[in-house]
């Protein structure tokens, strides 16, 4: 091309699209008055800067008065474009992307580099290099799916660091052709950021430079000791990211999405000193010391396109909309859409913009025309009401399209909103969500199409919603570990209800279904619901099942579900009550747990018509699951019992299902069963039936068995769910104690302190409870939460030298912890006898209180006799001694177990531990020959009475009993315990041990001897009477709970002494019973 001649300039701003890489070619394109310009020569490509001639030759060009922006951008392009066109590339083989262009890193596999790599795997546009400064190798740029977008596909740009605490810079650097993106307005820049926890650091900025004006050699805040610049070149900030994503800085905080947008145009070449070059280069910087989830900085949907970009996008269709109660919509239905100005410039008022909307792919369509009444900004909506309305009568699905024909819109693809909506309900069947396919944003409250959120359940909130989340729930020890449908964390989604929340309520609603075509309709879902403290937690949450029609709600179509364990269950509901209309089913959570112990998550919804019989065994239920050996082998007819359940059409009585189980012991045969089940009753779709096999298993050889148990009904349609396995059962293998007195004080079995790890032959009980504090610690020192617990242990009382167990109440809260003690065989005992001391103190309110329980383990013959003495509560800052006769309870082979239940201290209370020390095992110490205390059944105790050595009501020991109060100052507490709802007498009289043997009501202990019939001992007063007709005689009942407490003033009568004793009634043959005495005496 030849230069131009004098006297012909070129216009300000005309465009010339040759490319500038050839010598020969004229960079003078611009001028900035009528002066005639000519090419000057070219330095050699090896040069870094204007040589002093060339510069000297384009200071001659500029023009003596003060420039307007543009004659700046002009003369800058004239002094520094001509001077070294190949100057502009001065990093690796970066090329500068030419407007539109855009990144969503969806093209690529994911990736990972390291700094100095040069390249990013993204193509020849992108950098990745450590910025000067950088020491070591610990920044990471990742092209990732992990966390997901708010759009577009999974992957993103992740900048965050490989190694936890250690510090360094990222740079990703994407290079743009700034003068070729310009169509006459300048380009733009947009890009989406989040962060997830970043602190503030000066580097955490998005800059760009033109590649060719030189730094400073100092950083953007000064700092000559900083970051110099990319490529040693003058930096302009676009961004101080931490400060504009976070809530201070008008953003959105940790976690969340926001778009930027940059015009690079001749204002922004004024005001920041760069040029416009061939290699602009827009460069994000972040430092950085943790790796993902706890720090990160993500891009996405990077573009550059034209300043001058115009686009109208149809956001939103927002009416017709389904009827929530499942209702027919009408023939004149309203249609609304929302349109979004989504480009870079203002829509004027008075702009028409054509509008069309489509009914089911052309069946009604109809175009008018939107025409602004006011300015529509970029990022501004509005709204527009079709004046013709849609025939949508007609039952079942409508897809509704709106499109926008703005007059020169740059992007089509936006154009075009939809929704789907429907009639009545959906008669398509089968129906399944398995939630995978409509979002990739992980635990998003958005739903799958014709889903909804019932934004009318609570007062919203956090955790008010339904997540859909592919990887486990936040909560620890709660939750799937990954979804039902692929099984693998990170691939498939699901739906639950977090339990940080607190709601009675939490719906989610299906689509409306129409079933009325289907003859045999049935739900079947998933349900996953663990309740990390285990079976029957206080915290327990439950998921509930209504139907939602035009007509109201129906509550409870099947019963709530609760703990169920920590694994996919499945159910089945039979639909078939609801076949008259059109209804939705909801999904009502319960999340007032508000201990993060119990989510519910359910997966792969499905509705189908159930035609063909498919039984699934769902579970062993005995011999129970236990890996921990036992006292003695189990025998050699252990019961075997399982349950079916019905996954396909409904089965009518006398119906006969054959059903197996297999025992296999690793070592001789397998061991197969073979019995039927004859259906007492029919049977229908997601029912239930037991079945207990004649033929036990043998289980006398010590060992680990494994069971099977399979239904095998001709003709079922899905063999996959006829069997189940891997039920372990260990038969005989403990250390059985048979010499006596047995005793552990925790003092030599180990020597670090707060172990979980028992003494030998002890066992924590691994189906109890998970999580934080749901096993016993071994302490030589106080527990951790202050003002509870014992500050030493009771054996040496000294701090730090001897050791004690005990359960730990900061964030627990479970219903069952229990620490099993060795097998016992007490036949060589006369009078077996457990002697223990415990610290049972609440420094908090009444309703924080825990509890020690203490019952008996028969391996013999799997039976556990709960309460063997009374649960003990706080009593106060203090060891304490309780012993118990265990004669009732006595076999060849069982074990104590201690269980605390500390659901009531609280999720964060720390009120209440609960410790044991000194357990003794052995013969009684001597005993009187009062009347013992029947537990369950008769017990009267007067303010923790004791026994001549020194052992309670509860612990079994014959009476009589004795207690001291000082009179007028200190109340008197009664209890008396029996069976619930009980009518009783309490007597008053003189002590006097075996004054009447009545057996086998048992034997009167105080009044005097009668030697005459009836002989009813004399000096009895009658205090409380449950069985007068009068008033108040129906207060002295045991009541529901089974015992009757009352607190009163004690009299201020030093020196009475007085004999206590009730009778109660009771279920069994003796009619009454008599308690246990009380000696009282007052000082």
């Amino acid at each position: 091309m030849s230069p131009r001649r004098r006297g012909r300039p070129l216009r300000v701003g005309k465009r010339h699209r040759r490319p500038f890489h050839s010598l020969t070619t004229c960079m003078a394109r611009f001028t900035l008055s009528a002066r005639p310009w000519r090419c000057l020569p070219m330095p050699p490509p090896s040069c870094q800067w204007l040589n002093p001639q060339v510069r000297k030759a384009h200071r001659a060009l500029d023009r003596p008065s003060t420039p307007t922006p543009m004659e700046f951008i002009m003369s800058r392009r004239i002094t520094l474009i001509l001077g070294c066109v190949f100057a502009l590339s001065t990093l690796g083989t970066a090329q500068g992307v030419v407007a539109p262009y855009t990144q969503d890193f969806e093209s690529f596999a994911p990736f990972t580099l390291s700094p100095g790599t040069g390249s990013t795997g993204l193509g020849a546009e992108w950098d990745y290099a450590q910025p000067a400064g950088g020491t070591s190798a610990q920044a990471r740029v990742q092209a990732s799916s992990t966390p997901l977008p708010p759009v577009g596909g999974p992957q993103v740009l992740v900048l965050d660091a490989p190694m936890n605490n250690v510090t360094e810079t990222n740079e990703v650097v994407l290079h743009i052709d700034g003068i070729a993106s310009d169509l006459g307005s300048g380009f733009a820049i947009t890009f989406l950021l989040k962060e997830t926890g970043d602190e503030t650091n000066p580097e955490d900025v998005i800059v760009i430079t033109d590649g060719l004006t030189p730094g400073n050699g100092v950083d953007r805040l000064g700092n000559s000791t900083g970051l110099p610049g990319y490529g040693g070149h003058q930096e302009f900030l676009l961004l101080d990211w931490n400060t504009a994503l976070s809530t201070a800085g008008g953003g959105p905080g940790n976690n969340a999405w926001k778009e930027f947008t940059f015009i690079i145009d001749a204002n922004f070449y004024a005001t920041s000193g760069l040029i416009p070059t061939t290699d602009m280069r827009l460069v994000f910087r972040q430092r950085d010391n943790f790796g993902t989830p706890s720090d990160g900085l993500f891009i996405d949907n990077v573009r550059v396109i034209d300043a001058g970009f115009t686009d109208v996008s149809v956001t939103s269709v927002d009416a017709p909309v389904t009827p929530s109660d499942c209702s027919f919509l009408t023939t004149s239905e309203v249609v609304t859409a929302t349109l979004t100005n989504v480009g870079l410039q203002t829509i004027p008022t008075g702009t028409m913009i054509p509008v069309f909307y489509d009914v089911d792919n052309g069946a009604q369509t109809a175009v008018e025309t939107l025409t602004l009444t006011a300015d529509l900004t970029m990022g501004q909506s509005v709204q527009y009401t079709f004046t013709a309305t849609a025939d949508l009568s007609a039952p079942g699905s409508h897809l509704i399209q709106v499109t926008s024909f703005l007059t020169g819109d740059g992007d089509i693809t936006n154009d075009t909103g939809s929704t789907t909506v429907l009639s009545g309900g959906t008669s398509q069947f089968p129906f399944l969500e398995t939630f995978d396919t409509f979002t990739t944003v992980n635990n998003t409250t958005d739903v799958p199409s014709g889903w909804l959120q019932d934004q009318a359940d609570n007062a919203g909130g956090t955790n008010s919603d339904w997540f859909f989340r592919n990887t486990p729930t936040t909560s620890a020890n709660t939750g799937p570990p990954a979804d039902h449908t692929t099984g693998v964390s990170g691939m498939g989604f699901y739906g639950y209800v977090e339990d940080s929340g607190n709601f009675s309520a939490v719906n989610l609603l299906t689509p409306c279904f129409d079933i009325s075509s289907l003859s045999t309709p049935t739900l079947r879902f998933y349900v996953h619901s663990n309740n990390s403290q285990g079976p029957g937690g206080a915290n327990e949450n439950f998921l509930a099942l209504d139907i939602v029609d035009p007509n109201g709600t129906v509550m409870d179509i099947i019963s709530p579900i609760g703990h169920l364990g920590n694994s996919w269950q499945e159910v089945l509901v039979d639909l078939s009550p609801y076949a008259a209309q059109a209804f939705r089913i909801q999904f009502r959570g319960r999340s007032d747990g508000g201990s993060f112990t119990h989510d519910i998550a359910i997966d792969d919804v499905e509705v189908f018509d159930n035609v063909t019989p498919d039984l699934a065994m769902q579970s062993i239920d005995a011999p129970v699951a236990n890996l921990d050996p036992t006292c003695g082998t189990l025998g050699s007819n252990v019961t075997v019992s399982v349950t079916i359940q019905n996954a396909g059409v409904t089965l009518s009585a006398g119906q006969i299902l054959p059903v197996q189980y297999t025992v296999d012991d690793g070592v001789n045969p397998v061991v197969t069963v073979s019995e039927a089940l004859v259906l007492q009753a029919a049977l229908p779709p997601g029912g239930t039936v037991p079945y207990t096999f004649t033929q036990g298993a043998d289980l006398s050889v010590q060992g680990l068995y494994t069971f099977t148990a399979s239904v095998l009904v001709p003709g079922d349609s899905n063999p996959a769910n006829d069997t189940t396995g891997g039920h372990q059962v260990q038969s005989g293998g403990a250390n059985v104690v048979n010499t006596f007195p047995f005793f552990e004080n925790f003092d030599t079995f180990t020597t670090m302190n707060q172990s979980t790890t028992p003494p030998a032959d002890w066992l924590q009980d691994q189906s109890d409870a998970t999580g934080s504090n749901s096993d016993w610690f071994f302490r030589n020192t106080a527990t951790t939460s202050t003002g509870t617990g014992p500050s030493a242990d009771h054996t040496t009382g000294m701090s730090g030298v001897g050791f004690y167990a005990y359960v730990e109440d900061s964030g627990g809260n479970f219903p069952m912890v229990n620490l099993l003690t060795p097998c016992f065989d007490t036949s060589s005992l006369n009078v077996p006898f457990l002697s223990f001391w415990y610290h049972s103190f609440n420094n908090g309110p009444d309703a924080n209180q825990n509890f020690l329980h203490v019952d008996v383990i028969d391996d013999t013959t799997q039976t556990i006799h709960l309460d063997v003495m009374p649960p003990i509560g706080t009593v106060e800052n203090a060891w304490k001694q309780a012993g118990l006769l265990l004669g009732p309870w006595a076999s060849p082979g069982f074990r104590i177990r201690f269980r605390v239940d500390s659901t009531n201290g609280g999720a964060n209370t720390f009120t209440h531990d609960i410790a044991i020390d000194d357990v003794m095992v052995g013969e009684a110490p001597p005993l009187g020959n009062g009347q013992p205390e029947t537990p369950g059944i008769a017990g009267l105790d007067i303010n923790n009475a004791t026994e001549a050595n020194g052992f309670g009501v509860a612990s079994g020991f014959p009476g009589p009993f004795m207690t001291q109060v000082v009179g007028g100052t200190e109340n008197l507490n009664f209890s008396i315990r029996g069976e619930p709802n009980q009518s009783f007498i309490l007597l008053a009289g003189p002590l006097n041990v075996g004054a009447l043997l009545a057996p086998p009501q048992g034997q009167f202990d105080i009044g005097n001897t009668n030697p005459m019939p009836p002989f009813i001992p004399t000096g009895l007063t009658v205090v409380w009477n449950g069985f007068d007709l009068a008033f108040p005689a129906a207060l002295y009942n045991t009541g529901a709970t089974g015992e009757f407490v009352l607190t009163m003033p004690s009299p201020a009568i030093p020196g009475l002494n007085i004999g206590f004793q009730a009778i109660l009634a009771t279920s069994s043959g003796t009619v009454v019973k008599f308690t246990n005495a009380v000696d009282l005496t007052i000082l």
